[in-house]
């Protein structure tokens, strides 16, 4: 299992749309299919390349893809594990600490708010896993609001600060442009490899947005109070 890349046929899915995805095929770790994106990529190159056994990869890919099929038309709840998230915040919060001094020094910016925010979504991870263990799996509605709820933690990742025409790939971990987290920590490590091209102003801006990104998909995924205390 690798991070997804921007050639995924599930990227756009995913860091535009925010819909929970993953995608899958066949790879050589030998010597890689080097025609791949090139006018040279024909059936015939590919037969090669296979040692004639398109066919057999062809089942084995469709069984993976029904085996997907049924899991989630099976299952009643999505198997999206959130508090993976909340880890990948955490690493993210853990290399900002450590420039702690350097953001202090060059934008006047504390950690405070965006711990807050991570810390709001850690409780909000911890929370939806009681609410899951102590429901009734059975119930439809139940199971309905709850996965509205991850559902709605992967669309509140996308950046809606940011212009979806200029910045398609808006999702804050996956996504492309100075709205991702990637973006800003790089941005703070031009104070070591560049100076001149440091701009402390886009770094509060790009802080902001993420810290109310963040704060944003932690309350989507605690739920509408009101909501939750009814069914309770």
């Amino acid at each position: 299992m690798v991070p997804m890349k921007m050639d995924d046929a599930a990227y756009s899915f995913l860091s535009f749309s925010g819909i929970p995805s993953f995608s899958f095929g066949f790879i050589q770790t030998i010597q890689p299919y080097q025609y791949l994106g090139t006018a040279e990529d024909t059936q015939d190159k590919l037969y090669v390349v296979t040692n004639g056994q398109i066919s057999i990869r062809a089942v084995a890919a469709a069984q993976v893809a029904g085996q997907m099929a049924l899991r989630l038309t099976h299952d009643h709840l999505l198997r999206l594990d959130v508090d993976r998230y909340t880890k990948s915040l955490g690493a993210v919060i853990y290399k900002l600490r450590q420039r702690k001094s350097q953001l202090q020094a060059s934008a006047n910016l504390t950690l405070n708010w965006m711990a807050s925010a991570h810390g709001d979504f850690s409780r909000a991870a911890r929370d939806l896993m009681t609410d899951i263990q102590n429901s009734d799996l059975n119930d439809v509605a139940m199971c309905r609001l709850i996965n509205n709820r991850i559902m709605e933690v992967e669309h509140n990742f996308l950046s809606p600060y940011v212009s979806p025409k200029e910045y398609p790939f808006r999702h804050i971990f996956f996504g492309s442009g100075e709205h991702t987290l990637q973006a800003l920590i790089d941005h703070l490590n031009l104070l070591l490899t560049n100076p001149k091209g440091f701009n402390s102003d886009l770094l509060r801006n790009q802080f902001a947005l993420a810290t109310w990104t963040i704060q944003g998909s932690a309350n989507a995924l605690s739920g509408d109070v009101w909501e939750i205390d009814n069914e309770v």
